[in-house]
C-alpha cells in the first residue's frame, strides 16, 4: 500500500469519525412519517425467502426495499439498527465524494487535490441539509442511490485515468444498481458527459469515452422502456398542475435549496411551498434569472475555473429529476437536495483553493470552525427528528399558516392517543383549508376514539356534503354503523364507497363480513372477499379471508 493510498484511507477514517460524532444523537430516533408505511407496516420485507415479492413491491426501487428487508432480519422493530445502517451509508458516501473531488482536482492539476477532496466531503457530510436523507430511515432511498451514483462516476473517472476494464465495469455495475434504487440515478450518464465536457481527461481520448458511454445510455433507455411497460407512463399520470406552472414552481424551489445549503436556517420536514402563478410570477422571474446566471457562469467558468463550473453544473443536474416539470407528492423535500448539495461544496472549495494552498493555517482555522458549526447544527437537527411529535410541532412553528403542517401534527398526536390535542390541530387545518377532506376524516376518527360517535358522524357527513365521492368518509361511517350493528346503514355506506371507488378494499371487506355473518349471503360474501384478495393479496386480514373463502366454497 503506497503513501497516497494510506492518506486516502486515513482521510476516509477521519470522515467516518466526524460523521459518527455528528449523528451520535440520531441513532435513538423513532420511526417517523413514511417509515411507518415502508418499514413498520411493510409485511413484504419481513421474509427474505419471499425475495420475489420484495423485488416486486416497488419495481423501480428493489435495492432499497431489499436493504430494509436485511435490516428487518437483523433488527426487527428496533429503529437503532436502521439508523446505524443509514449513518454507515452516509459515511461511505462521504468517502466516495472525497475520492471524486480528488480525481477532479487531479484533472485540473490542483495542488493538494486529495486535501481539497477531503474538505469538500467534510463540509458536505456534516451539513445539516443532509440530515433528512440520513436520520429519516425512509430517506435511505436518497442516500443509497447516492452511494451508487457517486460510485459510478468515481469509477468512471478512475478508468479514464488508469485505463483497463476493471474500473469501467465497476462504474457500469454501480450505475445498474443505482437505476434499481432511485430514479435520480437516470442522470448518471449525463453527469459523466457533463464532467467530461467541463474537465476533459488529460489524454483527450474522447473517442474511447464516447464508445464507453454507449452501454450506459442503452441501459438508461431500457430503464425508461421498463417504466413505460410497468406503469404505463415514464414520468407520471397525475399532473397536479400544468407543466409550465410546475416548472415555474420548481425554479423557485431550486433557489430555496440553494439558500438552505448556503445558510441552513428554517429547515423543516414540510416546506409547504405554494404553486407559482406562472412563468410571469415575479418570484419565478427572479428564480429564472438566477438559474440562467448560474448556467451562463458554468459556460464562462469552464475555461477559467473548471472545478467551480463542474460544481455548479452538478448541483443543477442532480436536482433535475425532482425539480423540473414532473410533479411529485411534495413540491419540496430536503432529502432531494442531499447529493446536489455536494456540487455547491465542490464549487466553493475549488473557488477558494488558492487560500487552501497559500494560507494553510488560516484555512485550517476556518475549516475547523466551519465543521464545528455544521456538526453542531446537524446534531441539533437530529433532535428535531428524534420523535414525530417534535418534528411536526416544528413544522407548525415554521409554517403556522400551513394546513398540511397542522394536519401532520394532528396525525402524530392521534397516533399517540392524544385525541383532544389532535382534534385541535385538525380544526386548525380546517380553518386554514375548509376543503381539506382528510382533516375532516381524521377529526372524525379522533372523535370516534373518544366515544363521541354522533359528533364523528356529523363530521364525516360534513365532508360528504362537500364531496359526496369521498370514499374514506363513507367507509368510516360504515364501520361505525357496523360496530353499532346497524347493518342496513353500514351496507348503504359501504356500497356508496364502492360506487365512487370501485374495488375499494375496506368496503369489500366490510360487506364480506356482513354477508358472511349477520346478513348471511354466501354468494355475496364470496364475491366481496375475492375482490379483497384480488385487489390486495397482502391485506391485513388476508389469512382470515382465505379461511372463510375455503369454508364458504368447500
Amino acid at each position: 500500500m503506497n503513501r497516497e493510498t494510506l492518506r486516502q484511507w486515513a482521510g476516509f477514517a477521519l470522515l467516518a469519525v466526524l460523521v459518527a460524532m455528528a449523528w451520535a444523537n440520531g441513532l435513538t430516533g423513532e420511526f417517523t412519517y413514511d417509515d411507518k408505511l415502508e418499514v413498520v407496516g411493510n409485511r413484504v420485507i419481513r421474509f427474505l425467502e419471499n425475495w420475489k415479492e420484495i423485488l416486486a413491491y416497488n419495481a423501480s426501487r428493489p435495492v432499497v426495499i431489499f436493504s430494509w428487508a436485511l435490516d428487518w432480519q437483523l433488527w426487527g422493530m428496533n429503529p437503532v439498527g436502521y439508523h446505524l445502517t443509514n449513518v454507515a451509508i452516509h459515511a461511505i458516501n462521504a468517502g466516495l465524494l472525497m475520492g471524486m473531488g480528488h480525481e477532479l482536482g487531479r484533472r485540473i492539476k490542483a495542488p493538494n487535490a486529495l486535501l481539497l477532496g477531503w474538505i469538500m466531503a467534510a463540509l458536505w457530510a456534516l451539513h445539516p441539509m443532509t440530515t433528512e436523507a440520513v436520520t429519516y430511515i425512509t430517506g435511505r432511498s436518497e442516500s443509497l442511490a447516492t452511494l451508487f451514483y457517486v460510485g459510478s462516476v468515481l469509477e468512471w473517472l478512475r478508468w479514464r485515468r488508469e485505463g483497463g476494464p476493471f474500473h469501467l465495469l465497476l462504474s457500469f455495475l454501480s450505475f445498474t444498481l443505482g437505476m434499481a434504487t432511485k430514479e435520480i440515478s437516470a442522470t448518471i450518464p449525463m453527469a459523466i458527459i457533463l464532467l467530461e465536457w467541463i474537465i476533459p481527461a488529460p489524454d483527450h481520448s474522447a473517442k474511447r469515452a464516447n464508445l464507453a458511454i454507449l452501454p450506459f445510455l442503452a441501459l438508461l433507455l431500457a430503464g425508461l422502456v421498463f417504466r413505460k411497460l410497468q406503469y404505463g407512463v415514464i414520468f407520471t399520470d397525475q399532473w397536479i398542475r400544468p407543466p409550465l406552472v410546475q416548472l415555474a414552481t420548481e425554479m423557485q424551489v431550486i433557489c430555496r435549496y440553494l439558500g438552505l445549503w448556503l445558510v441552513p436556517m428554517g429547515q423543516t420536514i414540510l416546506h409547504d411551498h405554494p404553486a407559482a402563478r406562472g412563468m410571469g410570477d415575479p418570484y419565478s422571474l427572479a428564480a429564472g434569472l438566477l438559474l440562467l446566471t448560474m448556467l451562463a457562469s458554468i459556460v464562462w467558468l469552464r475555461r477559467r475555473e473548471p472545478g467551480v463550473a463542474a460544481g455548479l453544473a452538478w448541483f443543477l443536474l442532480v436536482l433535475l429529476p425532482s425539480s423540473s416539470f414532473v410533479p411529485l407528492k411534495e413540491t419540496m423535500a430536503e432529502h432531494r437536495a442531499y447529493l446536489a448539495g455536494f456540487g455547491l461544496c465542490m464549487a466553493t472549495v475549488f473557488a477558494l483553493r488558492s487560500l487552501v494552498s497559500g494560507k494553510p493555517y488560516m484555512t485550517m482555522a476556518v475549516l475547523t470552525l466551519s465543521m464545528l458549526g455544521l456538526g453542531t447544527a446537524t446534531h441539533e437537527r437530529n433532535q428535531a427528528w428524534s420523535t414525530e411529535t417534535t418534528l411536526w410541532k416544528e413544522a407548525t412553528r415554521r409554517s403556522p399558516d400551513s394546513s398540511q403542517a397542522w394536519y401532520g401534527y394532528g396525525d402524530v398526536l392521534r397516533f399517540a392517543k392524544r385525541f383532544q390535542e389532535s382534534m385541535d390541530a385538525y380544526r386548525r387545518a380546517l380553518e386554514l383549508d375548509p376543503d381539506y377532506l382528510d382533516a375532516y376524516n381524521n377529526l372524525g376518527i379522533a372523535l370516534a376514539e373518544l366515544g363521541r360517535s354522533e359528533e364523528a358522524k356529523q363530521v364525516w357527513r360534513s365532508s360528504l356534503k362537500r364531496h359526496p365521492t369521498y370514499c374514506k368518509a363513507h367507509n368510516n361511517l360504515a364501520w361505525l354503523y357496523y360496530r353499532q350493528k346497524k347493518w342496513d346503514e353500514a351496507i348503504t355506506e359501504f356500497e356508496s364507497a364502492l360506487l365512487w371507488c370501485p374495488g375499494n378494499v375496506q368496503a369489500n371487506y366490510g360487506l364480506g363480513n356482513i354477508y358472511y355473518g349477520p346478513r348471511r349471503d354466501v354468494e355475496r360474501a364470496v364475491s366481496h372477499y375475492q375482490a379483497v384478495i384480488q385487489a390486495d393479496p397482502h391485506f391485513l386480514a388476508a389469512d382470515l379471508i382465505r379461511e372463510r373463502l375455503l369454508e364458504l366454497t368447500w
